[in-house]
C-alpha cells in the first residue's frame, strides 16, 4: 500500500522542529487512515510528513496534524485529486521523461510542500513531462522541479504553478522560474547526472 500512487489525495507537513513531526505524524496517523508516503528530515532540522488516502481521510488527519503542530508549522497542504506523478516523484524521484529539442521549465520554491502544489499545477495545466523533482538535504529544504515540452506547454504550465503558489501564499513561498526554449544539450545532461542519488539524497 506504501506504493501506490492512486491516492485520491495528498497531506504534507512541514514543522521547524524534527520531534514536533514526529509528534504529528503519529496523531495525525491514529486520527484517519491514511498512508504515511514518508517522513524524512531536511536541513536545517526540519521534518516533512507526507500522507496520502481517501480525501476525507486525508482532510481530518490534515487538520489533526496542523492542531498539534501549532506554531512549529513552516508550510502545509492539502491536496484533494492530485496529479499521480507529483506522489511518484515524493516517493522515488529520479528523471521521468526526456523530450530532445523541447523547451526546459524549472520552478524552485522555499518548502517542500509548495513544491508539491506548484508541480500540481504545472502538470494539470498543460500537456509537459516531470523531468524531475528536487527536495534536497542540501538545499535547506527547499524544493524544485523540471518539466519538458512545448514551449507554450511549459511556458503556460510554470505560470499555473506560479498562480497556484501566490493563491496559497502571496508568492512568499516562490524562490523562482525559468523557462529555457532550447536548452543546451550538455548543460541538460550534467543537469541530470548531478542528481541520480534521488530526490531525497
Amino acid at each position: 500500500m506504501r506504493h501506490n500512487l492512486m491516492h485520491p489525495a495528498l497531506g504534507l507537513i512541514e514543522t521547524s522542529t524534527i520531534v514536533a513531526g514526529i509528534e504529528v505524524a503519529d496523531a495525525l496517523a491514529k486520527r484517519a487512515p491514511v498512508v504515511l508516503l514518508r517522513l524524512f528530515a531536511l536541513t536545517p532540522g526540519k521534518l516533512v510528513v507526507a500522507f496520502a488516502g481517501d480525501e476525507a481521510a486525508v482532510e481530518e488527519s490534515y487538520r489533526r496534524g496542523l492542531e498539534v503542530a501549532g506554531g512549529a508549522v513552516l508550510d502545509s497542504l492539502y491536496l484533494p485529486g492530485v496529479e499521480p506523478r507529483v506522489t511518484e516523484a515524493l516517493l522515488s524521484g529520479g528523471v521521468r521523461a526526456q523530450a530532445e529539442g523541447a523547451a526546459l521549465g524549472a520552478v524552485e520554491t522555499h518548502t517542500v510542500a509548495a513544491c508539491a502544489l506548484a508541480a500540481d499545477a504545472a502538470l494539470k495545466a498543460a500537456g509537459v513531462a516531470l523531468i524531475e523533482m528536487r527536495l534536497r538535504r542540501e538545499l535547506g529544504g527547499k524544493g524544485y522541479f523540471l518539466i519538458c515540452g512545448a514551449q507554450d506547454a511549459v511556458e503556460a504550465a510554470v505560470e499555473a504553478a506560479i498562480e497556484a503558489i501566490a493563491r496559497l501564499s502571496g508568492s512568499t513561498m516562490l524562490a523562482g522560474t525559468l523557462v529555457i526554449p532550447r536548452p543546451h544539450e550538455d548543460m541538460l545532461r550534467e543537469l541530470l547526472a548531478a542528481h541520480e542519488g534521488g530526490i531525497w539524497s
